[in-house]
């Protein structure tokens, strides 16, 4: 019995699985692999998708998985009764026009041409089916319009069966010997027999249970990955018998608003950008897990092969990048600063302080003032366009799927009013199954150099490293290169006896 930590993505990937029809690649998390679904067509548009549903699939009451549980699924996030709300896949799937089945086939028809979609299927450990029409459907239908996986017993698709929930206590689930899967050598999964996730809210809890041999693996998720100190603490308790999984999380970054003066002159974005310590801030705010990154993961395809001599990225530059920054904020009439508020997190406290020190320091002591706020109003507020500058994070895998955050149609994108952008992201779109992949690669590199160079329309601080620790006995966890939440339905994992101390 593997133990680890309670954190939410750990609990629902075993119990949900990974993906949805489709699914992140075991061996390259950026191709797309069938999971639900065994294969898949399209037709010459991209507005038509025609999934073939695996005939294997049990939900855990051993009752089939079929083409009306995809449908189902899909119809309740976009047309959700009276008094539910839309779901979370709502912003990937609200291009569906209507879902249709042809025996075991799911008929997807697109309101636009698509041929990111599967991208788009795979970009979140979120995005599972966890809809049983046999169970939520009556349930629905009496006006119990907020079902909820409790109420149905947890019943699901993943390698692993909700077996006990004690609250405060403890979460266990156990092998679901029904389950699809199978590894690369056509063995059935999953290795083990089951998981306990003690409920552990504070992260120095978890620290000392992974020491003492209570947990064979710390927790993923925000605020549970693994600081400095906490690495470093583990690695001298337990030497050899650990096992540090490190990966690229999301991308840290500040957006101006484009819109709103003075932040619309491109001279005083591009002063903000060159200014930047980023060193500094990778040490001072995740004490060194974190490194340089642009808008992709410094491991995916996509990015810029020489961005680390950019200015304002590398230190051997640092002196000329920021008395260029001087140099611009006099050309656009602010040689004195200007006043300037940041719209920010409450949780975010130290990267706030970061950055609000990062450009006093370029604007004038006193002049950046802090707006701290919960994230439900940051939300709202650059939606509407009601700040100077914000703090934010992004972790797309595709460049494609990043394409809602520049849309000028979209009312709550990063960037608004630029057709530029509209053009290339469409340019983008049509490339996937028509142009070599080098093409493709080479168009994402001049959309990153548009946004982050030309026009200067995010900061990219960094991308954070998410940190996690095993014991060296838990064999074959896989491991994203991208997304410390990604891949942990722990279906190939298996223990070794362990060793004693």
């Amino acid at each position: 019995m593997f133990t680890s930590t309670m954190a939410l993505y750990s609990v629902s990937g075993s119990i949900y699985g990974r993906g949805n029809l489709v699914m992140g690649s075991f061996t390259n998390m950026f191709q797309v692999a069938p999971a639900l679904a065994s294969k898949w067509s399209f037709n010459d548009d991209f507005t038509q998708w025609i999934f073939t549903i695996r005939d294997d699939v049990k939900w855990h009451d051993d009752t089939s998985f079929t083409a009306k549980d995809v449908k189902f699924w899909i119809d309740l996030i976009l047309y959700p009764p009276d008094g539910r709300s839309v779901g979370n896949m709502y912003t990937i799937l609200d291009d569906v026009r209507n879902v249709e089945i042809d025996r075991n086939n799911v008929v997807i028809n697109l309101y636009k041409s698509t041929p990111m979609f599967l991208n788009k299927l795979i970009t979140s450990p979120d995005y599972n089916i966890a809809h049983p029409h046999h169970l939520m459907k009556p349930e629905v239908d009496v006006g119990n319009v907020k079902v909820s996986p409790d109420q149905v017993n947890w019943v699901a698709l993943g390698p692993f069966e909700m077996v006990e929930y004690e609250k405060d206590g403890l979460v266990r689930v156990e092998a679901f010997d029904s389950y699809w899967g199978r590894d690369q050598s056509n063995l059935p999964l999953p290795f083990l027999d089951g998981i306990d996730f003690p409920i552990m809210p504070d992260p120095a809890t978890i620290v000392t249970a992974f020491r003492t041999g209570r947990l064979d693996g710390t927790a993923p998720g925000s605020g549970y990955f693994l600081t400095a100190e906490s690495k470093a603490l583990i690695a001298k308790t337990l030497g050899d018998q650990v096992n540090f999984v490190e990966q690229p999380h999301r991308a840290w970054e500040v957006i101006p608003n484009a819109e709103r003066t003075p932040w619309n002159d491109v001279r005083i974005r591009k002063a903000a950008s060159l200014w930047f310590h980023r060193q500094e801030g990778i040490k001072s705010v995740h004490g060194g897990l974190a490194e340089l990154s642009t808008l992709w993961s410094p491991t995916s395809p996509w990015i810029n092969d020489n961005f680390e001599k950019w200015l304002g990225y590398n230190p051997a530059t640092r002196d000329a990048a920021r008395a260029r920054a001087k140099e611009l904020l006099k050309e656009a009439g602010y040689s004195n600063g200007f006043t300037t508020t940041l719209l920010c997190r409450n949780e975010w406290l130290v990267s706030c302080g970061y950055v609000k020190n990062q450009l006093s320091g370029l604007l004038g002591q006193g002049n950046v003032e802090l707006d701290m706020v919960d994230e439900i109003s940051q939300v709202e507020r650059q939606c509407r366009g009601d700040f100077d500058i914000s703090i934010s994070f992004q972790a797309d895998l595709f460049p494609e799927t990043s394409a809602e955050r520049f849309d000028s149609i979209n009312e709550c994108s990063d960037v608004k009013n630029d057709p530029a952008l509209d053009d290339y992201f469409s340019r983008l779109a049509g490339m996937r199954f028509t142009k070599p992949l080098y093409v493709h690669k080479n168009l994402s590199k001049e959309i990153e150099l548009y946004i982050l160079q030309e026009k200067f329309y995010k900061i990219i601080l960094w991308y954070e490293i998410a940190t996690q620790a095993y014991r060296q006995n838990l064999k074959d966890v896989i491991i994203p290169a991208q997304g410390g939440k990604h891949h942990l339905a722990y279906e190939t994992a298996w223990l070794k006896p362990r060793v004693s101390a």
